[in-house]
């Protein structure tokens, strides 16, 4: 099993998908990429919000009810996974 990263993007950003980065595209001073994390032994989950780039629905911000159950349901189904710690 490894730690798992929940790797979220910004508001107006994707999740990111590049899966060699060193450090996060769009921070490259601030924000490490996927690429280290996972050579570091991390597992690493992203995805686009509800509404935005190629996720269904409508988006909400800061709301509870929608981005938290998403929240909700992906930290369940990381749950799921063996090889998530």
């Amino acid at each position: 099993t490894a730690p798992t990263v929940l790797n979220g993007p910004g508001l107006g950003l994707a999740g990111a998908t590049t899966l060699e980065l060193e450090v996060d595209s769009f921070l490259p001073t601030d924000v490490i990429g996927i690429g280290a994390l996972r050579e570091a032994g991390y597992t690493v989950v992203t995805w686009d919000p509800r509404g935005e780039w190629r996720s269904e629905g409508v988006m909400h911000l800061n709301s509870p009810d929608l981005e938290g159950r998403d929240m909700s349901h992906i930290i369940s189904y990381l749950a799921t996974l063996p090889e998530v710690a």
